[in-house]
């Protein structure tokens, strides 16, 4: 049999095996995982054995932190006491490798499938942005609760929901402001909004002015 990996993992095994895992070639990334430990002689050289876990770990880690997947939706009960029996023998570490493989193709996929939620509650938001926008008509038009929409989109943007709905509406109208001949009300209005002093306050809470001192500082500005 070939011989183990040393205490650290060759530089090149590393780097093929995080590549493998990049292109979500899970078989192959398995069978060098195996060829690996098989190269392990009955009697189990516990340090080799440690750094290749501390190696894998660092592959998964990686993974999930570059693709913004969460790490306590990786680590459940069961793959982290295969983690620690890994330490002990090599089979524990095969299963714990092909269950981590399993679980990070399940987030990819779930991921996937919640960038496409995100996506299109952007482009409805586009869309509707000169009407009142609620979460509930965001929420039926890509299908999911109003809960879980809320929570999607302020952990893959790192916006809230509402903020970014309304930082929209107020680019929205700076456009108006610069563009178009209309007073500021008739652009609140324009947006949905039926509360002038409420849309002012709004729009001072992005941009630090008033809508009307802004429209006044851009027409000093043109002259």
């Amino acid at each position: 049999k070939e011989n183990a990996v040393t205490p650290n993992l060759e530089r090149k095994i590393f780097l093929d095996l995080h590549l493998l895992l990049s292109q979500k070639k899970y078989n192959l990334f398995l069978e060098e995982c195996e060829r690996i430990l098989d190269g392990f002689s009955h009697t189990i050289n516990k340090t080799a054995l440690t750094d290749l876990i501390h190696n894998l770990w660092q592959i998964f880690s990686v993974t999930l932190w570059k693709e913004n997947l969460m790490m306590m939706d990786f680590m459940d009960r069961e793959l982290t006491e295969l983690y620690y029996m890994g330490y002990e023998s090599t089979e524990p570490v095969k299963v714990w490798i092909k269950m981590a493989l399993k679980k990070i193709a399940q987030l990819r996929e779930q991921g996937s499938q919640d960038n496409i939620v995100i996506e299109e509650a952007k482009k409805y938001i586009a869309d509707h942005l000169t009407s009142k926008i609620k979460r509930k008509d965001i929420a039926d038009a890509v299908h999911v609760s109003q809960d879980y929409l809320s929570r999607l989109f302020t952990k893959t943007t790192g916006v809230p929901l509402s903020q970014y709905i309304i930082e929209n509406k107020v680019g929205l109208a700076i456009q108006m402001i610069e563009k178009d001949n209309l007073s500021v009300g008739e652009i609140a209005q324009k947006l949905g909004y039926d509360n002038f002093s409420y849309f002012s306050n709004l729009f001072k809470k992005v941009l630090g002015l008033t809508p009307s001192e802004y429209k006044k500082n851009y027409q000093n500005s043109d002259q």
